[in-house]
């Protein structure tokens, strides 16, 4: 059973994007969002689903992926443990591919610099003009340069 689930799991990541595919991406955002709500009714509302979709989809999820993400109860869901682990997971990479939709569709880069230099040249020379550039970037760019 364990290989069964492995080989789905690499499917699906390494398979260029398919019908199967997107339905999946589209019951993970499912899960986050009915996990944020904690409730199947309210994130069908977000969604624009019934909640019966919503629980279906979240179903064939928790059966795909092998364990279950809600527990249960008769009015009230509750994210167990491996619900937890994989929302906060989902959260950070929903949140990265938005930032990347948004910077290519703004022409924008984003990310930290790392500089590397002498304590001399440092202090005498680049720190002060750094003050400088994270002005001007700042205003520019929406960013901020921690020293």
């Amino acid at each position: 059973m364990q290989t069964i689930k492995s080989h789905a799991r690499i499917n699906f990541f390494n398979a260029k994007l398919n019908d199967s595919s997107i339905m999946m991406l589209g019951s993970l955002y499912c899960f986050v969002c009915a996990a944020n709500h904690l409730s199947f009714t309210l994130a069908a509302k977000d969604l624009f689903l019934t909640q019966g979709a919503v629980s279906s989809r979240i179903k064939k999820l928790e059966e795909y992926l092998g364990f279950k993400l809600f527990l249960r109860f008769n009015r009230s869901i509750q994210l167990t443990e491996e619900g937890k682990q994989l929302l906060a997971t989902l959260e950070k990479s929903f949140h990265s591919l938005s930032t990347t939709i948004c910077d290519l569709q703004n022409n924008d880069c984003s990310g930290d610099l790392f500089l590397s230099a002498p304590p001399s040249f440092s202090m005498s020379w680049l720190t002060p003009k750094l003050v400088d550039f994270e002005k001007n970037v700042s205003k520019a760019f929406h960013t901020s340069l921690y020293l």
